[in-house]
């Protein structure tokens, strides 16, 4: 499977409700042991009509917290969807908190309700671990609910979303960037991909349309060593393909058939993206959330700010990313397998393009732009110097233009003064027009 079975939204409540109805059939086993003169830590067992009340109430309680805590989970999405962005809602679905706690009430009500079906006078006497685990799911219920609404109510947060969104994606950046493979890659030699140009190859067409959410690479690259072939990726994660579209073509090195399903069932499409690989969809959210703050209805140039500087820990790992390495050689040094991934121009034009579009005359939102992109300059071993210092400078000349007041036009002229510095462009910004002086403690 491309995917822990554990991941999905299903799994904690099933292996709750599944451990409820055990729990529930050992106590009403033990019970029919117990007998009056069998007391258990002090204390002796109860009348079956006492039991049975005890049993009831649970279940029903336990069911109504259920139901309350699924309509808190339903505001929260509803406002996520409506305040933030439709695709933060699988961040919240997918997290282990809400799982657990939503397994908790109907494990609780599992059993309460398999615990009341066996306590009946016919099978049993009096009983006294049946109400007594009840209870203390009860308990535990009660505890999980106050969990549960502390907990949304730290999630609708937005610094909390952000700095949750904007983690996950740099977990996705290493993920990427260590996988098991990573040691192997290298830059694609020109003899390789002219040889992948004069050779035939067999096709593997995606099964059904939709995006492409997993890529096992370790799994190509052993296969196409197995198969003395060359894997060259047609698409890349993020990217949406039709249906019997090609997504890879494999050059075998000797004339021979090549087993298409093996080689396909490595692939994972969706109908939805996933951030597990894709980095510019983790980016993609939290520009979303930065758009709807500055958006006229809302006004709230202060989160989109946030946004950016978020992201810009992300754009330094993407920059210190070698951009011209996405091929996989073997310990022979044969080429098995050729990727496609976005370069960090792609990048950092999705992560602050619309930004920049829709907040060009709002000073808060152009200045944290210009700052991201010196951090990254200052983290960054010149290679993208040149990419932030061109995309700084059309900010800031699109700021310039659009701006209605002078002072403003000043502040951004002043940061990028210091992007200058940062990417080793001083003397040319030095004889721009634009170039005002650098002032003290800007």
């Amino acid at each position: 499977m491309h995917t822990r079975i554990d991941d999905g939204f299903w799994f904690w409540p099933v292996l709750y409700n599944a451990l409820a109805a055990v729990a529930a059939l050992l106590t009403a086993a033990s019970d029919v042991l117990l007998d009056r003169q069998t007391p258990l830590l002090g204390v002796v067992v109860m009348p079956i009509d006492l039991s049975m009340e005890i049993l009831s109430t649970l279940s029903v309680a336990i069911l109504t917290m259920t139901a309350i805590t699924f309509s808190t989970m339903m505001v929260v999405l509803s406002t996520y969807s409506t305040q933030f962005s439709p695709r933060v809602l699988q961040n919240f679905i997918a997290d282990r908190s809400t799982q657990h706690v939503l397994a908790v009430f109907s494990a609780g009500f599992t059993f309460s309700l398999i615990a009341l079906f066996f306590t009946n006078e016919t099978l049993t006497g009096e009983v006294l671990l049946s109400p007594l685990v009840g209870v203390g799911w009860g308990l535990a219920g009660i505890a999980a609910f106050v969990y549960f609404i502390h907990h949304s109510s730290v999630w609708m947060r937005v610094n909390n979303l952000i700095g949750t969104l904007a983690l996950e994606t740099e977990k996705t950046v290493e993920r990427v960037t260590t996988r098991a493979i990573s040691d192997l890659r290298a830059p694609l030699q020109d003899e390789d991909r002219s040889r992948l140009e004069r050779r035939g190859g067999t096709p593997i067409h995606a099964p059904t349309s939709g995006y492409v959410i997993f890529v096992d690479m370790r799994r190509l690259f052993e296969q196409a060593r197995r198969d003395d072939a060359i894997v060259d990726m047609n698409t890349r994660i993020g990217a949406y393909i039709m249906e019997d579209v090609p997504v890879m073509t494999v050059y075998p090195e000797h004339a021979g058939t090549v087993d298409a399903p093996v080689y396909r069932d490595a692939i994972r499409i969706g109908d939805e993206q996933m951030e597990a690989q894709d980095v510019a969809f983790g980016l993609r959210k939290l520009v979303e959330i930065a758009l709807r703050a500055i958006s006229p209805s809302v006004t709230d140039p202060y989160t989109a700010a946030a946004c950016v500087n978020r992201m810009t820990p992300i754009l330094v790992m993407l920059a210190q990313r070698d951009r011209r390495m996405s091929a996989f050689y073997d310990q022979g040094g044969a080429l098995r397998l050729v990727a496609v991934d976005l370069w960090f121009e792609d990048y950092l034009f999705r992560a602050f393009h619309e930004i920049r579009h829709y907040g060009l005359r709002d000073v808060t939102v152009i200045t944290s732009i210009v700052d991201s992109l010196t951090l990254v300059a200052r983290a960054d071993d010149h290679d993208c110097h040149e990419t932030l210092w061109q995309f700084g400078l059309q900010t800031a000349a699109a700021f310039d233009e659009a701006a209605t007041m002078e002072a403003s036009r000043e502040y951004v002229r002043h940061r990028m003064a210091l992007l200058a510095e940062a990417t080793g462009r001083t003397e040319a910004y030095r004889g721009m027009q634009m170039l005002t002086p650098l002032r003290d403690g800007s």
